[in-house]
């Protein structure tokens, strides 16, 4: 009878465990299925559960990196020579330096990083070759589309650095920032985060009475950003930056300027039309003698 029900919860226990446990499929005694068992619910009924180990296709391994140029290898060179040369210099002042050693130096001299340069590039080359050989479909179609998501984060970086040069308005600020700015040399403490709690604990405790003053000029820095943001848009498309207006807004501004162009259009050809129609109206003048 024990070799009965022990067989029995054997295979019970092989067909619970057998995705996950290869002990519990080995179990041939009672107390080893038990202890299966027990295994297999503290896996399903746990607060922090054991995921199955599932067969999963590996990412691709990164491209190789480009190798440097050969005035950023001697940038590689110098720099730390120049920041104890020169220690409260900026980046900028040390780039400037560079620049003009890079510019001072010989043929010769100059002709020792060229060379270099055009080594490992040609390591690089047959390095990237081989990587490309080893990957399959699936990979280069990931790689392709990481690629495309490198390409649009870069694009919006340097839009956002072309806007605010040209002179795209600040945004709005909300009723809680507004607050801040006005109050935080006011608050208590010594640090920012002292400050900060102090603000937001005044914040939060603040009449709706007080506190409708900051949403009300929060809805006026709205309204002044929506017109002024409108404004730079429309110049933005009149000097052929269209790619820094925002789509919705490109399209709108796009369709009205075609409608009106065509109204205008329209008007032209019906005031020519009048006019022939009139002449053909009238008849030719009769010259008087």
């Amino acid at each position: 009878m024990v070799s009965l029900l022990s067989r029995g919860v054997g295979v019970i226990a092989k067909s619970l465990v057998g995705l996950s446990c290869s002990q519990a499929a080995r179990c041939s005694s009672l107390p080893s299925a038990l202890s299966a068992v027990q295994c297999t619910t503290a896996r399903w009924f746990s607060k922090n559960p054991v995921l199955y180990d599932f067969p999963t296709a590996d990412p691709p391994k990164e491209p190789p990196k480009r190798p440097v140029s050969s005035f950023f290898r001697f940038t590689r060179q110098q720099r730390p020579q120049l920041i104890r040369q020169y220690p409260e210099a900026s980046m900028i002042e040390l780039a400037k330096i560079i620049g003009n050693e890079w510019r001072a130096l010989s043929e010769a001299e100059r002709q020792v990083y060229i060379d270099a340069a055009r080594v490992d590039i040609l390591k690089y080359r047959e390095i990237y070759k081989q990587y490309k050989e080893s990957l399959d479909p699936l990979d280069e179609e990931v790689l392709k589309e990481k690629r495309k998501q490198t390409k649009q984060r870069r694009k919006k970086r340097r839009q956002k650095r072309e806007s605010k040069l040209l002179g795209r308005p600040k945004r709005s600020r909300n009723a809680f920032n507004i607050f801040l700015a006005e109050n935080y040399n006011e608050a208590e403490g010594n640090t920012l985060s002292v400050k900060m709690r102090h603000l937001v604990h005044q914040w939060e405790n603040m009449t709706s009475s007080k506190k409708q003053v900051y949403l009300q000029l929060a809805e006026d820095d709205q309204v002044r950003y929506q017109n002024e943001l409108k404004a730079w848009e429309e110049q933005m498309i009149e000097i052929g930056r269209e790619d820094l207006v925002r789509t919705k807004i490109r399209k709108r501004l796009l369709k009205e300027r075609f409608v009106s162009a065509e109204g205008e259009s329209g008007k032209k050809e019906n005031k020519k039309s009048s006019e022939l129609a009139e002449g053909r109206t009238r008849g030719p003048k009769m010259h008087e003698e």
